[in-house]
């Protein structure tokens, strides 16, 4: 079979993996030095020892309400070929990130985490206008080895070093951004992991022209309140099944395959931090972990105590509205360590991949 085409999203970014690229420099695209924020405090900082872990960012560079919803604490520029380094600390008594039933961080935040890392390289460094949207496109989060990601009071610090393989490339006046952001992930002083984000910072009228393209009949986006849910699914992996995203599982009746619906709660606290008219991404990754966590369970038999994601890669194809339901679909592998997954809506994918199960 032939290669497929690029997107339009991966031409914008024309990143190459694997391959050292030089870091971007905003006065490349016209942004002068002096509006640089606060340049000396970056370059005060020689070593990755010198982050702090003890304070989150402000939070209108991260576009969130709530502190405790802020995981970056600092950053700086390399060390080294990487193009910066960005520090976040993992929290012990979240409400939801921090109810594991297996005693590890939550993929889910540290996917968070590095979302967040990657706003901070567009907002403070690479200079993004403040006039766009981010479209993501593909994820990618390995937890690796999961041993190094036990969730305990020393294994809290997080360093993410955008590695030189990255890659932005911006149009001439500055009208669209793409990257791909690789980075390598440090928990607690030892690696723990890699990400990939790939995605497009957009203006606001081809954000706002996307959003229309996806409001046809099929998405059910003239009724904007979700489907209330009584009854959820408690093998998600989460002790409080208040945190449950899920209505029950339903074997779909191919081998190795389960479903099950998206519970949305547009009050709740980590995934609608502001008011949204979609369904969060962060959702959609949390509705993936849990599908798989179930799915496991069910197929091997097994307590979600000793199944955990461990890794998933994503592509995104469309946002997903409140109606009509958000199916998560999985497909167990033969070994019931990975699988095929993806969440459609109205008979359409709005984002589909692949996971890795860790069993602990």
């Amino acid at each position: 079979m032939g290669e497929r085409p690029a997107t339009a999203i991966e031409r914008a970014a024309n990143g190459t993996i694997g391959v050292r690229n030089p870091a971007p420099d905003p006065a490349a695209h016209g942004v002068p030095e002096v509006i640089c924020r606060d340049p000396a405090a970056k370059a005060e900082k020689h070593s990755v020892e010198d982050l702090r872990h003890d304070q989150p960012l402000p939070r209108h560079v991260l576009h969130k309400t709530a502190l405790e919803q802020i995981f970056v604490t600092d950053w700086m520029l390399g060390p080294g070929d990487d193009w910066c380094t960005i520090a976040a600390r993992l929290p012990l008594a979240h409400a939801r990130f921090s109810d594991t039933a297996a005693p590890y961080h939550d993929i889910v935040l540290v996917a968070e985490a590095v979302r967040q890392a990657g706003l901070v390289v567009a907002e403070e460094w690479i200079k993004v206008p403040d006039d766009r949207q981010f479209l993501l496109r593909e994820l990618k989060v390995d937890l690796d080895p999961i041993e190094n990601a036990r969730r305990t009071r020393e294994t809290c610090e997080v360093l993410i070093a955008q590695d030189p393989s990255s890659e932005v490339k911006m149009r001439p006046g500055r009208s669209m951004a793409g990257g791909m952001m690789r980075s390598r992930i440090t928990i607690g002083g030892h690696s723990a992991g890699t990400s990939e984000v790939m995605g497009a910072w957009v203006p606001n009228n081809f954000y706002d022209s996307f959003r229309g393209s996806n409001r046809d009949a099929e998405s059910g986006a003239g009724l904007p309140e979700p489907t209330p849910r009584t009854d959820v699914e408690t093998r998600v992996g989460k002790l409080n099944r208040a945190n449950s995203v899920l209505t029950p599982l339903r074997a779909t009746g191919a081998p190795g395959a389960y479903e099950a619906s998206l519970v949305i709660e547009t009050a709740d606290p980590t995934f609608f931090d502001h008011r949204l008219d979609h369904v969060p991404g962060l959702l959609l990754l949390e509705a993936i972990q849990q599908v798989a966590v179930a799915s496991a369970c069910e197929e091997l038999g097994v307590d979600h105590s000793k199944v955990l994601v461990s890794g998933f890669h994503m592509s995104f194809q469309k946002l997903a509205e409140f109606q009509p339901d958000v199916v998560c679909a999985l497909t167990l592998d033969e070994d019931g360590r990975g699988g095929k997954v993806s969440c459609s809506q109205g008979g359409k994918n709005c984002c589909e991949g692949t996971v890795r199960i860790a069993h602990v």
